[in-house]
């Protein structure tokens, strides 16, 4: 019996002002024994990769009679919507006479971006490549009912960490590979906010925003990016679960008081990293900090330098400058930058 296939479909553009023109084009196979009697091919528009014929119609080719495992070429020039968004675009073969197998006679959608000047305020902006911080401003509204979308570029080897702020609850940010979609990381956040961290080789991402519990509502995204951090992919899913998320995400001078959790956190963060650079944990003065109850000491921040600075000397980096570099115990208080500047140097390490 004849099998009609269609294993995929293919855009010339894939990155789209709106109104542009592109071509898609899609292959007919016969996989099946016996000769296929000509039928028509058509072609689709979709809002997810799953093409079916119950999608936006956008033109036709007639196909001709297909020998057993034969083949067929099949294109279509295409205009691009003047809605900013993400499409899928694809086709489907007619069956014919004698075939019995049809879950293959759609292909897998193709997708395309449509990116109106390639700014700022529409559901879909590309933020061209990044090389240290960019922050957007926006809102979630009615027109961008899916969220909204930012691709950006990185041109090596990177630790990206996103943050998302805002009012709605349970905000969804993800991270996603530009060019599959495939889904690299996501947070949801109980909260204002989300944030995700991640590394990333050379090439092209998307983040997703999402609202949760509001359908409107204004948003801060900020993506930081560091190039050659000192961590492979494949090292940094290795153990990034034993990492967590940390307790006050920004330490305010003269706001935020330092706390217990702040030091396990860098304690346990380093300790991973020592590990990665074949070091032994760091023998901590007082164990396990208990809130309320092992008060803060300036030997706790001290050791955190000593632990981390051998992790940077074994991996063959310069150890940072520190705030205060010799501090002295009843004369110096340990401080909001002692802090901060330990989680940065740890994050670079990361």
């Amino acid at each position: 019996a004849p099998d009609l296939a269609l294993a995929g479909a293919a855009l010339s553009e894939w990155d789209l002002e709106p109104g542009q023109t592109f071509t898609l084009e899609a292959t007919v196979h016969n996989h099946g024994r016996s000769p296929a009697d000509a039928t028509t091919l058509r072609y689709y528009r979709s809002s997810d990769p799953a093409v079916s014929t119950a999608d936006t119609p956008l033109g036709a080719d007639t196909v001709d009679a297909l020998a057993p495992h034969g083949t067929s070429g099949e294109s279509i020039e295409l205009t691009a919507p003047t809605l900013p968004g993400i499409y899928y675009y694809g086709a489907c073969i007619e069956s014919v006479g004698g075939e019995t197998v049809t879950v293959n006679n759609c292909s897998a959608g193709a997708w395309a971006t449509v990116v109106a000047g390639g700014v700022g305020t529409d559901c879909v902006s590309s933020l061209g490549q990044v090389t240290d911080v960019v922050a957007r401003i926006g809102a979630w509204n009615r027109e961008c009912a899916g969220g909204r979308q930012y691709y950006f570029e990185s041109s090596d080897t990177a630790l990206v960490t996103i943050e998302l702020m805002s009012p709605s609850l349970s905000p969804f940010l993800g991270l996603f590979d530009g060019r599959s979609l495939e889904e690299l990381v996501r947070d949801m956040d109980e909260g204002a906010g989300a944030r995700i961290s991640r590394i990333v080789t050379s090439g092209r991402y998307l983040v997703w925003t999402q609202p949760g519990g509001l359908s409107a509502a204004p948003f801060t995204l900020t993506i930081t990016v560091v190039p050659e951090p000192g961590l492979t992919p494949e090292q940094y899913d290795r153990y990034r679960e034993t990492w967590q998320e940390l307790t006050d995400a920004s330490i305010v001078p003269g706001g935020t008081a330092v706390k217990a959790s702040h030091f396990t956190e860098l304690r346990r963060r380093i300790d991973v990293m020592r590990a990665a650079a074949g070091l032994a944990a760091y023998g901590w003065t007082d164990g396990a900090l208990t809130a309320g109850v092992t008060p803060v000491r300036l030997v706790h921040l001290l050791e955190l330098r000593v632990a981390l600075g051998a992790a940077y000397a074994a991996v063959g980096r310069p150890v940072p400058p520190w705030t205060d570099a010799a501090p002295t115990a009843g004369a110096t208080a340990i401080r909001a930058a002692h802090l901060t500047e330990l989680r940065a140097a740890v994050l670079a390490l990361e």
